[in-house]
Protein backbone atom coordinates (compact mmCIF):
# COMPACT_ATOMS: atom_id res chain seq x y z
CA UNK A 1 0.00 0.00 0.00
CA UNK A 2 1.49 3.51 -0.86
CA UNK A 3 2.21 5.54 1.95
CA UNK A 4 -0.30 8.48 2.52
CA UNK A 5 1.26 11.88 0.62
CA UNK A 6 0.88 13.67 3.81
CA UNK A 7 -0.02 11.79 7.46
CA UNK A 8 0.36 15.23 9.23
CA UNK A 9 -2.75 16.08 7.63
CA UNK A 10 -4.80 13.52 9.61
CA UNK A 11 -2.87 14.68 12.72
CA UNK A 12 -3.82 17.97 12.14
CA UNK A 13 -8.12 17.50 12.25
CA UNK A 14 -7.25 15.38 15.10
CA UNK A 15 -5.50 17.92 17.52
CA UNK A 16 -8.23 20.18 15.86
CA UNK A 17 -11.09 17.89 17.14
CA UNK A 18 -9.30 17.19 20.44
CA UNK A 19 -8.88 21.08 21.27
CA UNK A 20 -12.62 21.59 20.21
CA UNK A 21 -14.00 19.26 22.46
CA UNK A 22 -11.85 20.46 25.29
CA UNK A 23 -13.01 23.91 25.00
CA UNK A 24 -16.38 22.53 24.98
CA UNK A 25 -16.32 20.35 27.70
CA UNK A 26 -15.36 23.59 29.67
CA UNK A 27 -18.12 25.50 28.35
CA UNK A 28 -20.67 23.06 29.60
CA UNK A 29 -18.87 22.23 32.32
CA UNK A 30 -18.99 26.07 33.22
CA UNK A 31 -22.51 26.55 32.02
CA UNK A 32 -23.55 23.76 34.31
CA UNK A 33 -21.99 25.60 37.14
CA UNK A 34 -22.91 29.20 36.54
CA UNK A 35 -26.64 28.27 35.76
CA UNK A 36 -27.57 25.18 37.26
CA UNK A 37 -31.49 25.95 37.10
CA UNK A 38 -31.09 27.01 33.44
CA UNK A 39 -29.76 24.12 31.96
CA UNK A 40 -31.02 21.12 34.44
CA UNK A 41 -33.74 20.04 31.85
CA UNK A 42 -31.00 19.77 28.85
CA UNK A 43 -29.03 17.66 31.96
CA UNK A 44 -29.26 14.38 29.94
CA UNK A 45 -27.99 15.79 26.61
CA UNK A 46 -25.19 17.92 28.12
CA UNK A 47 -24.17 14.24 30.02
CA UNK A 48 -24.05 12.60 26.72
CA UNK A 49 -22.29 15.62 24.86
CA UNK A 50 -19.44 15.35 27.71
CA UNK A 51 -19.27 11.38 27.19
CA UNK A 52 -18.85 12.00 23.75
CA UNK A 53 -16.31 14.87 23.99
CA UNK A 54 -14.56 13.07 26.27
CA UNK A 55 -14.20 10.18 24.42
CA UNK A 56 -12.44 12.23 21.12
CA UNK A 57 -10.00 13.12 23.93
CA UNK A 58 -9.54 9.79 25.44
CA UNK A 59 -9.13 8.55 21.45
CA UNK A 60 -6.39 11.22 20.55
CA UNK A 61 -4.44 10.71 23.96
CA UNK A 62 -4.71 6.90 23.40
CA UNK A 63 -3.72 6.66 19.88
CA UNK A 64 -0.62 8.91 20.72
CA UNK A 65 0.16 7.11 23.91
CA UNK A 66 0.30 4.01 21.86
CA UNK A 67 2.31 5.08 18.96
CA UNK A 68 4.72 6.21 21.38
CA UNK A 69 5.00 3.11 23.23
CA UNK A 70 5.55 1.45 19.62
CA UNK A 71 8.57 3.64 18.79
CA UNK A 72 6.61 5.67 15.84
CA UNK A 73 5.28 8.72 17.83
CA UNK A 74 6.35 11.91 17.04
CA UNK A 75 9.03 13.42 19.35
Amino acid sequence: MPEHPDPERLWRHRRRLVYGSWVAILVLISAVLVWPEHVQPAEPIIQSALYVLGLHVVAYYGTAVAEAFAGRGKR
